[in-house]
Parts: structure tokens; C-alpha cells; sequence
């Protein structure tokens, strides 16, 4: 759910996941940057080579022409609070669009 106009050097959104703690996490490479902070939950993030799981009240952030992706291991609902970059957004809405979602596989 998008939190502002679109119009800002930076837009944020709210993202809710269930847990899905067996599914496969697709990676994205993009121009733009990211910033999430994980407001319930946890998110399993993998990042290039590495792999994160990040805690309710901690954030991440990383140039997202590293590839990236995000899941939830469960076994809470993730509550994530995301921010992007006018490239990063892009990619976002318009996965949006499409009924896909760009963080994790469909």
C-alpha cells in the first residue's frame, strides 16, 4: 500500500506478507536504491552472495543493482515499511501493475 503522493524524491510503501517459511525468494537486479524496516515480523533477505534475516525494529538498506530479494520465514506475518528511490519505485509500481509482486516469486 503506497504511504505517499509519488511525487516525493522518495516514495514509501507498507508491505504485509504471511509467512511462507518453504518458498523460494527470486532475486531482482535494478537501477535505484532500497531502504526496509521490518516492523513485525522477520525477513529473510537474501543479498548477492549473502543471506540476511532481519528482526522486527531493524532496517536494511542496499543499491539494488546487487540482486535482492525478500520472504518471510515465519512463523509471524511480516509487516515491512519499504522506500525507494524514483528508479527503485518504478520497478515496484509497475511490477504492481502487473500483478506481480518484484520481491519474491509469484
Amino acid at each position: 500500500m503506497p504511504l505517499s503522493s509519488g511525487s516525493e524524491a522518495w516514495e514509501a510503501f507498507k508491505q504485509v506478507h504471511p509467512p511462507a517459511p518453504g518458498k523460494p525468494i527470486r532475486q531482482w537486479i535494478h537501477p535505484g536504491w532500497d531502504w526496509t524496516y521490518v516492523i513485525a515480523g522477520r525477513m529473510r533477505l537474501p543479498i548477492g552472495e549473502d543471506e540476511l534475516i532481519v528482526a522486527a525494529g531493524d532496517a536494511v538498506e542496499f543499491d539494488t543493482r546487487v540482486p535482492h530479494g525478500f520472504g518471510n520465514p515465519g512463523p509471524e506475518v511480516l509487516e515491512v515499511l519499504c522506500m525507494f528511490n524514483p528508479d527503485g519505485a518504478r520497478l515496484h509500481s509497475r511490477a504492481v501493475e502487473l500483478g506481480e509482486t518484484p520481491d519474491t516469486t509469484g
